[in-house]
């Protein structure tokens, strides 16, 4: 926790100056931004003196001494966490404004910088120890209804990236000009962003003649804190900041793409290269919610954009995309091809369910929202336990093939050693999805306590892929432990149990 204080760089950007970009849904004009010269000053947070730092620090109500203490149990004080070199003492925080003004810095001034700082570092500090996981499921909603026709906000004209806060079609570097409003693909008027940015924005219109050919519908966005996507591994934020929207032509379907981008300034290349890993992973892992969308979209993070690191290595990403997206197809395509959206078990269908959703409802008794109905050979016999889902992973292979769409049915009860099935509980975690449920074949001791009391003794959850290790739970007591459903077999490209 030391080093999250040490390692964080603190900034503060006193205000200067107001831009507006505007024209997503309308033709209004933008408004152009202040030219004025900023500077940079950096400064001790012992500096700011105890009485304003103390009067900050008791705003924020995470920094009373007790809760400090379950972050920091070594900590004697408040005065110690603020003053002492282990904590806030040595801290630099970096503050952008006016050379005047940063020369002659009001108590308000520091005030409002300490508040600043106190805010995100304790949004750092709550955040660097709760652990979550990140789902995989993307769901859709209308762009009109999160994305503003216009947006106003405070920047800072200059810094360490002259060209931010600065209109792209008043910029006076000739290879970043470029009038916006003339460019109907780009879905605001203005761009008031970093060089990388107004870079990536020139790239795209460059490589505009080659994707009309085999796209239409094409709209680049800029995502000024509009939505965010939560890393898979462990739900941390990311804010892409363009995404590329496109829609294949001369298919038939419909095939829409979605591209996640991010120009990255050279000196955030290293410290956001996490960002850039999981942009890679999306294409591979991603889910629609809606399964009648899911084969209508793809998602795909490409690279970072960096003009002089890493444009070619970009470049060569897109290029792969242009040449492959229109051929590739999911390999469940055919799965899909006979699904409808409403249908009963006595007209020879089954409903498909996300197994995420079966295994969370079933222990509150509700009942998993229907994604389609599956035809089933004629002559099959069918029930009401039966459904189909998707199985994501390797540790049931050979018997269960990552990515297979397999037919369950929901527990009825008797032995079920030996058995494939699917169980929820909190003592489990699944070595691949990292949830509370999880695929394996069950082998189970039970120990009788009287009285009509029992317990599992042991239980042993074994995968068919030796690389993958037992999960094995001891004294698990019946009401911690479900067999939600038993596996039948892989209806797409496996085989029985």
């Amino acid at each position: 926790m030391h080093d999250l204080i040490s390692e964080t760089i603190f900034k503060h950007k006193l205000r200067i100056g107001k831009t507006t970009e505007t024209g997503v849904f309308d033709n209004k004009m933008a408004n152009g931004g202040q030219d004025q010269e900023v500077a940079q000053h950096n400064l001790k947070f012992n500096r700011i003196g105890k009485h304003i730092n103390r009067k900050a620090l008791d705003k924020v109500e995470f920094y009373r001494f007790s809760n400090l203490k379950q972050f920091f149990p070594s900590l004697k004080s408040v005065d110690e966490f603020l003053t002492s070199d282990d904590y806030l003492g040595e801290v630099d925080i970096e503050i952008y404004g006016l050379k005047d003004h940063l020369d002659n810095l009001s108590n308000q001034d520091k005030y409002e910088i300490a508040l600043d700082v106190f805010k995100e570092l304790a949004n750092k500090i709550a955040s660097s120890t709760t652990e979550y996981i990140g789902t995989k499921e993307f769901k859709k909603y209308s762009i009109c209804k999160v994305v503003e026709p216009s947006k106003t906000g405070e920047v800072l004209i200059g810094g360490d990236d002259k060209e931010f806060g600065i209109a792209m079609s008043e910029t006076t570097r000739d290879d970043l000009r470029l009038s916006l409003n003339d460019h109907d693909w780009y879905m605001y008027d203005e761009n008031y962003g970093t060089s990388e940015e107004k870079y990536f924005i020139q790239f795209v219109r460059h490589a505009m003649n080659e994707l009309k050919k085999k796209y239409m519908d094409i709209y680049l966005l800029r995502n000024e804190r509009t939505f965010k996507i939560y890393r898979f591994s462990d739900g941390r934020a990311i804010e892409p900041d363009f995404v590329l929207f496109l829609t294949e032509k001369d298919t038939k379907k419909a095939l829409s793409f979605q591209l996640f981008i991010e120009p990255k300034g050279q000196h955030l290349l290293k410290t956001d290269q996490w960002k850039e890993d999981f942009l890679k992973e999306i294409e591979s892992h991603f889910k629609i919610v809606d399964l009648f969308e899911s084969d209508k979209y793809r998602l795909i993070g490409l690279p970072f954009y960096n003009e002089v690191l890493k444009k070619q290595e970009f470049k060569e990403a897109f290029e792969r995309f242009l040449t492959s997206a229109g051929s590739k197809k999911d390999k469940s395509d055919l799965f899909f091809s006979d699904v409808i959206p409403k249908a009963t078990i006595g007209q020879g269908y089954l409903p498909i369910y996300d197994l995420q959703a079966v295994a969370t409802t079933f222990k509150e008794q509700a009942t998993p929202s229907i994604k389609g109905w599956k035809p089933m050979r004629k002559g099959r016999h069918l029930n009401k336990d039966m459904f189909i889902a998707q199985v994501v992973g390797k540790s049931m292979e050979p018997t269960i093939p990552d990515g297979s769409w397999c037919l369950f049915r929901f527990e009825r009860g008797g032995s079920r050693n030996g058995l494939i099935v699917l169980v929820e509980s909190r003592q489990v975690s699944d070595p691949e999805t990292h949830q509370s449920f999880t695929i394996k074949r069950y082998h189970s001791e039970k120990e009788d306590l009287g009285g009509g009391q029992w317990r599992h003794k042991k239980i042993v959850l074994s995968p068919d892929n030796k690389e993958f290790k037992d999960i094995v739970l001891k004294n698990v007591a019946g009401d911690d432990f479900r067999i939600v459903a038993e596996f039948v077999e892989a209806l797409f490209g496996g085989k029985k149990a």
